[in-house]
């Protein structure tokens, strides 16, 4: 099961090269060097991009130089690197048109966790549902994963103008 798990990682960070490669989507990778991390999200639906919002969050202070944030503007991956090479997905952020949200709640209810709505953007979270990846074992895994609501908590959007 965990190979299979760790396959469709591998599937899935491949096409995800590829895309970048082709400039299909541009993926904005930062450290994370402050507790209170910010950036800007917006959704985006076909050749559509919603409106786009100044986000932020408080991490914990041990996650200060362990964490890096992908952005490709409508998803915020929060990636566990340990300090180190390490690139394990913790939680994801993700900006929702209306539209998109009423289909992923129908579609997988229980993975996707609403944070805040907005008038016209919904904001989400998930936490991958692989438990072990090389150099991070899983009870290391879930006590990250336990502190992800109290980060969620922190969440604020305000429209860009």
């Amino acid at each position: 099961m965990a190979t299979r798990q760790l396959r469709l990682l591998l599937l899935t960070t491949l096409l995800l090269a590829v895309l970048v490669g082709c400039g299909a989507v541009e993926v904005e990778v930062s450290a994370i060097t402050d507790t209170l991390v910010s950036g800007t999200a917006g959704y985006v639906q076909g050749l559509e991009e919603g409106p786009a919002y100044a986000f932020s969050l408080t991490v914990p202070e041990d996650w200060v130089e362990q964490f890096e944030t992908a952005n490709t503007g409508a998803r915020i991956s929060f990636n566990y690197t340990g300090g180190e090479d390490a690139n394990v997905p913790i939680f994801v952020m993700e900006a929702l048109s209306p539209e998109q949200y009423w289909e992923q709640n129908g579609s997988y209810p229980g993975i996707y966790y609403n944070v805040v709505n907005k008038l016209d953007t919904y904001f989400v979270y998930y936490v991958p549902t692989y438990f072990e990846i090389e150099g991070l074992p899983a009870d290391d895994y879930q006590a990250l994963v336990d502190i992800v609501p109290s980060v969620i908590s922190t969440f604020d959007a305000a429209p860009i103008e």
